[in-house]
């Protein structure tokens, strides 16, 4: 089974260029699943931090340029189951809002899955984590955060005390680290993002686009191949196996 695994596509402040090579890649390869691991939308306007008035955006239009986006990517992995986890930090900023206002919380309405129109666009809520191989690697968002690449991909494998791998979105990074003990090696994977790389409130952040492959074997057997995006302005181009593939 070939898994492909995108995250942090932060709707409206996604980069539609690597969404596009994201969608190429996910037809050429024809993965039997394609999972989200959250932050599909930034939810900027119910944020608890600080917000730059001259940026006028609403939360409905936030919801429908998510819609748009997974819409895109469910078409391009049209044949796959598509999971969408709900366990990103930004995601979590509509959870705290709803805990805030008490008259609104609990209308259907308002559920984040409805608001997303998730069914419409062709998926499924995930839960907070998935897991393959026999519970041996584990999709979920993160949590802890490194300004290093992989490093917070070790943090993840922390959290599991080093018995199972992990793949996680969340730091806007690539990266992968390695860890061999007594009985196990696991690995911890970064998928990188599909957001724009130059928002307003960080300078020159060390992020980086792209998205992953897992393919899986016989009884706990993995394997998983990083697709790293590069270019500037209206140019993203990847490398993957073998093949160059630009949008």
């Amino acid at each position: 089974m070939t898994i492909a695994v995108v995250a942090d596509t932060h709707a409206p402040y996604h980069d539609p260029r690597a969404v596009d090579l994201a969608c190429v890649l996910i037809e050429a390869v024809k993965p039997d699943e394609l999972v989200h691991l959250a932050d599909g939308v930034d939810c900027y306007a119910v944020s608890s931090f600080d917000r730059d008035p001259e940026r006028v955006i609403t939360l409905q239009n936030e919801f429908d340029k998510a819609f748009e986006v997974n819409k895109q990517l469910a078409e391009a992995a049209s044949e796959a189951e598509r999971y969408y986890l709900e366990s990103g930090n930004h995601e979590l900023r509509w959870m705290r809002y709803l805990h805030k206002h008490p008259e609104i919380n609990g209308l259907r309405a308002m559920e984040f899955e409805n608001l997303m129109r998730l069914e419409e666009s062709g998926w499924k809520l995930g839960g907070m984590e998935r897991e393959y191989c026999a519970g041996r690697l584990v999709l979920k968002h993160g949590k802890r955060i490194s300004k290093h690449a992989g490093m917070s991909a070790r943090y993840a494998l922390e959290e599991e005390m080093h018995q199972r791998s992990v793949m996680i979105g969340h730091s806007h990074r690539q990266g992968f680290t390695p860890e061999t003990g007594p009985r196990l090696l696991v690995g911890g994977w970064e998928v990188g993002c599909l957001c724009d790389l130059n928002p307003e409130y960080i300078r020159h952040p060390n992020w980086q686009q792209g998205m992953a492959f897992i393919t899986t074997g016989t009884g706990h057997s993995f394997s998983v191949e990083l697709a790293l995006f590069t270019g500037t302005g209206r140019i993203r181009r990847t490398i993957f196996r073998g093949q160059e593939y630009t949008a």
